[in-house]
């Protein structure tokens, strides 16, 4: 039993000190201010109703019979430019082994790092796989 009343008695005590807490912290933010309580038990003044103004009976505008502006031009599509085959740069054509593409020159620089460069005809670069050509030398 002591101890259910000591429980109500802390409780109190930390609620005393948190309202005090409040009141000292918005002295402090309003100085030359006075006090406003936190809790008011004056009665409200009541609400007062005004009415809003009466809606209009005018109708709108009604919409014209004739466009106001100038239709545009209808659109014309542009022919776009169908990819082309492979150019032949020359009849010999360079890959490696272990890359999926085809190039048009042993100087190209993705080739600068490969050990083992094989050439031919395009038509034996298509059938050892690369069909891909190369995006740096063949453009």
């Amino acid at each position: 039993m002591k101890k259910k009343w000591l429980i109500k008695l802390l409780c109190l005590a930390l609620a005393m000190a948190l309202f005090l807490t409040a009141c000292a912290s918005q002295s402090e933010s309003n100085p030359g201010a006075s006090p406003t309580p936190l809790l008011s038990l004056k009665p409200e003044a009541a609400a007062t109703i005004t009415p809003t103004e009466k809606p209009t009976v005018r109708p709108t505008a009604k919409p014209t019979a004739k466009p106001t502006a100038k239709p545009t031009a209808k659109p014309t599509v542009k022919p776009t430019a169908q990819p082309t085959s492979t150019p032949e740069i020359s009849g010999i054509y360079y890959w490696t082994p272990g890359g999926k593409s085809h190039h048009a020159t042993e100087d190209c620089p993705t080739l600068k790092r490969s050990k083992v460069i094989l050439s031919g005809t395009l038509d034996e670069a298509f059938s050892a796989g690369k069909d891909d050509p190369c995006d740096v030398c063949i453009k």
